[in-house]
This record gives structure tokens, sequence and C-alpha cells, in this order.
């Protein structure tokens, strides 16, 4: 946005009116001054493309270390891993507090996603059409994200853990964007 004001309210009128008061942009073999200022203008619209296109955030689920071995070591067995596989871990209360935090955090991110918003009075159809192409796109890595043995071992854990709480709010939160 700065940028975008800076060239399109000082640098371009600051050119255009050097061009006039020095006269160069008159003479004949002066191509030149046309040519910048034309690429001053071709900056400015860019920016303005930039500044009216939304970025998807990448979300990144960070699973928690126990969780991951205990899949890999499923893994090298020839299995999916199972909350057994974590042991006394799933009554451990500060193992399970991690887990909570971990889910509140995914949700935060995933609802990064799901709950952006676009004025489609602003910007092009091209810009409009990305947007959801790419929202679509984000929404199916997202679902793939849910579905990972990792995020589903997490859950399973926290239900043997009692903690019903972070489960439910991560099904309502991220699960009816889904169905």
């Amino acid at each position: 946005e700065t940028l975008f004001s800076l060239i399109g309210k000082a640098v371009t009128p600051y050119f255009k009116s050097f061009i006039k008061e020095s006269g160069r942009g008159e003479r004949d073999g002066d191509k030149l001054a046309p040519t910048v200022e034309k690429n001053l203008n071709e900056a400015e619209v860019a920016l303005l493309h930039l500044q009216q296109n939304i970025d998807i955030p990448e979300i990144n689920l960070v699973i928690n270390p126990h969780i991951q071995a205990a899949i890999q070591k499923a893994s090298k067995e020839g299995r999916k891993a199972k909350v057994t596989d974590l042991g006394d871990l799933v009554e451990d209360p500060q193992f399970l507090n991690s887990l909570q935090s971990g889910v509140n955090r995914w949700i935060k991110e995933i609802r990064k996603v799901t709950k952006l918003e676009r004025d489609p009075g602003s910007g092009s159809s091209l810009q409009e059409m990305t947007f959801w192409l790419n929202l679509e796109r984000a929404l199916q890595k997202i679902l793939q994200k849910r579905e990972s043995e990792e995020v589903t071992l997490t859950l399973e854990a926290l239900k043997c853990g009692k903690r019903f709480h972070a489960t439910v709010s991560f099904d309502t939160d991220t699960g009816k964007v889904f169905q």
C-alpha cells in the first residue's frame, strides 16, 4: 500500500513534472521519457493488482513428538498406530494439556483459511476466480491433514484421556467446513 501510494502520488507526478519542465518528452528522438512513464504506470497498476489479491495462508499443523514417534514405530512394524501405543501418556495431564493446546492452535490455523472473506466488488473477475480456486485447493489440503494419521491419533488420545472439549471443538470448527 505504501509503495503504491509512493509511486502513484510522488514518483510518477514528479517524473511527469520533470519531463514537462525540461521539455525532454517533446523531442522526437527521445523515446526514453515516454517509456519510463509507461513503465511507472504499469508498476502502479501491478501494485494495485497485488493489493487486491488475497493470499490464502498455508497452514501448518504441528504434531506432538510423542504422537510422531508412536506413528513411526507402528509404521516400521507395518501397522497403523493406536492409542495403546502411547502407553501411560494418555493418562498424563501434562501430555494431554500439550495435545489440547496443540489442537487449539490447529483450530486457529484452520480458521485463518476457513474464515477468509473476499469482497466480490473489488478486483477483476480473474482475481475472483483465482481466489476461489486457491481457497478450494487450501481446503482440500486441510481436509487431507485433518484425515491424517497424526491428527486422528491425537484426537483419539484426547478422547481416551477424556478431553472431549478439545475434540468436539475441533470437529465442530473444522468438520462442518468439509461436510
